[in-house]
């Protein structure tokens, strides 16, 4: 069930503005729900997916304040395309979810990148050259060391059964 998530995504969000703000790596912090999104459209399908970084992206965006829909947009297209992994790979190797955080990340960042230039060209968007090698990229190494973590407890321990739809 959609909802369903929706304590997952507050539990995250709480860890991600809380405990995750102060545990940088490389100078970045993880995008826990980012991380949560990709899984849920791995495992779940497409729909599933962009449902579940729309929302995810929007409380995000709510609790950050800034461009309401920036998040929500960059969630719901990374959480759509690791979606449409679902049929091609073969899933349940943890290996499938590192690659498709890793992608999904530099996916999400390059969106909000491209969204910040649009709406702030002198402000708040480095360069590109500068976001690839001091946010983008960073954050795609901090997400895929977090995903088995997160793969475990959310796939393996609590729904043991990985290929069961929800609805």
């Amino acid at each position: 069930m959609l909802w369903g998530n929706l304590l997952w995504i507050v539990f995250l969000l709480i860890l991600q503005i809380g405990l995750f703000s102060s545990l940088k790596l490389f100078g970045v912090k993880p995008d826990l729900l980012l991380i949560f999104v990709v899984l849920e459209g791995l495992y779940r399908g497409t729909v599933r997916g962009a449902q579940v970084g729309l929302l995810a992206g929007f409380m995000q965006g709510i609790i950050s304040g800034r461009f309401l829909g920036m998040f929500a947009l960059a969630k719901a297209i990374s959480g759509y395309f690791a979606g449409l992994l679902t049929m091609k790979f073969f899933r349940e190797s943890i290996y499938i979810p590192l690659l498709a955080v890793w992608t999904a990340t530099i996916v999400h960042e390059l969106v909000v990148w491209a969204i910040l230039r649009i709406f702030h060209p002198s402000g708040e968007a480095y360069g590109f050259v500068a976001s690839l090698f001091n946010i983008i990229l960073p954050t795609a190494v901090y997400n895929t060391l977090l995903t088995p973590v997160l793969y475990y407890i959310r796939y393996k321990k609590v729904n043991e059964n990985l290929l069961v739809k929800e609805d």
